[in-house]
């Protein structure tokens, strides 16, 4: 070979080397003595119930409401707990980690009776949408959208014709403006 053709062989081997990625041919990709280490692995998100649009990660929670345990899987949370919105004081919150609609799906250890919900949030527009799984078999699902409220609003959803006992309710709360993607819940009660 002529030096003029060496130098082109060298390169077209190292692109063949560093394509087929020959170990050893390579410098580390791994952080060396004091580098910063490389960020976990986002979290897998839950399934959602059918129709739900929310595909940010979900976390499982087991309380006591009114009396009863309640399994809750709802969205991450980066302020406040769940526990935050059942303790009847609208100073204390739960916001989602950039999650519009902040999803909860309560399953009730025995199936109960509800009319309704109604939830506080901080200041914004409001839309709240309920699925309720009967007991009994079958789902029904209510919704409605609130606009024009006052700072920290508490609105409510009535759920006419529910007939039987709940097993489990998946309320979705959200910002139709869309916000900065953080929903804050102050407090919820089922009716």
């Amino acid at each position: 070979m002529s030096t003029r053709t060496r130098p082109h062989a060298r390169g077209l081997l190292m692109v063949v080397v560093l394509a087929l990625g020959i170990p050893g041919c390579r410098k580390s990709e791994s952080a060396g003595p004091g580098a910063a280490a490389a960020p976990a692995a986002a979290p897998v998100p839950v399934p959602t119930m059918p129709g739900g649009e929310n595909p940010a990660p979900m976390v499982r929670d087991v309380l006591d409401i009114d009396g009863q345990s309640v399994t809750v899987e709802h969205s991450a949370l980066d302020i406040g707990r769940v526990n935050d919105l059942f303790d009847d004081k609208p100073d204390t919150l739960a916001r989602t980690t950039k999650a519009n609609p902040a999803v909860y799906v309560f399953t009730f250890s025995k199936p109960r009776t509800l009319k309704g919900i109604e939830v506080t949030t901080a200041t914004m527009d409001v839309s709240l949408r309920c699925v309720a799984t009967l007991a009994a078999g079958g789902e029904k699902t209510f919704s409605e959208v609130y606009r024009g409220q006052p700072a920290d609003p508490t609105v409510k959803l009535e759920f006419p014709g529910l007939s039987g006992p709940v097993q489990t309710l998946r309320v979705d709360i959200g910002n139709p403006a869309g916000g900065d993607g953080h929903i804050h819940v102050r407090t919820v009660k089922f009716l």
